[in-house]
């Protein structure tokens, strides 16, 4: 995943997953199998806060803008796994 992202609502940023990865993998790989096997509550992970960033500085109309939404990391993961195994299955159908 990208670094120097925005955080989620959980304030965890990508790279603490990247440099705290020998503490958390257990804990991370026990996510996807609970996800894998159904016994994951998803929607607990699946929550965001939409916000708005100004384009720039002083910004006061709507145009000036941009909508973002901040997903917790971990759903960040499942869902980039995800994708990332279905376009293997996408290029070679």
């Amino acid at each position: 995943m990208a670094s120097n992202r925005a955080p989620g609502p959980d304030n965890i940023p990508v790279e603490f997953y990247q440099v705290c990865w020998d503490i958390v993998k257990n804990d991370i790989m026990a996510l996807f199998r609970h996800f894998h096997q159904g016994t994951l509550d998803v929607q607990r992970l699946n929550y965001g806060i939409i916000t708005l960033l100004p384009k720039l500085s002083g910004a006061d109309k709507i145009q000036q803008f941009r909508p973002i939404c901040l997903l917790r990391c971990p759903y960040k993961l499942i869902t980039k796994v995800l994708d990332r195994r279905v376009s293997v299955c996408m290029l070679t159908s």
